[in-house]
């Protein structure tokens, strides 16, 4: 059986994650604006994109000034305690220029951001662009 078909998740439970998603972005970007960087996009991708149940919550945000020059990768957000989801989220951050890269070079993992995506901010649709 597929996965998603695998629980028995209501088209409700679906729309609410998606929806509780969308809230977590808002506030990533205020945050990442605190920290002096930008949310260029957020795209949330995998199954629960096109309204399917997937226990993967696939989000992808590209923020300018990601990581901080000279340092380490790091996850920016540890906690999403206040945003009760169905499902484990799965943030993935890259900077624009390694989004361009991916994108210009197919990397693997581009493919599940195209053909199933959600487009939940987009700054003079970067991503969008990039992703026709």
């Amino acid at each position: 059986m597929p996965a998603a078909q695998s629980a028995p998740y209501l088209p409700h439970e679906i729309e609410y994650t998606r929806n509780i998603t969308l809230e977590l972005v808002e506030q990533h970007k205020r945050a990442w604006q605190a920290k002096g960087k930008k949310l260029v996009s957020a795209i949330l991708f995998g199954p629960l994109a096109v309204k399917e149940y997937d226990e993967n919550i696939n989000l992808l945000e590209i923020v300018e000034g990601y990581p901080p020059k000279g340092s380490a990768v790091i996850h920016e957000f540890e906690s999403t305690r206040q945003f009760p989801m169905y499902g484990r989220l799965r943030l993935r951050i890259v900077s624009p220029e390694e989004f361009k890269s991916a994108v210009t070079n197919q990397s693997p993992w581009i493919a599940s951001v195209r053909d199933q995506n959600l487009i939940l901010s987009d700054t003079r649709e970067f991503a969008k662009k990039l992703l026709r």
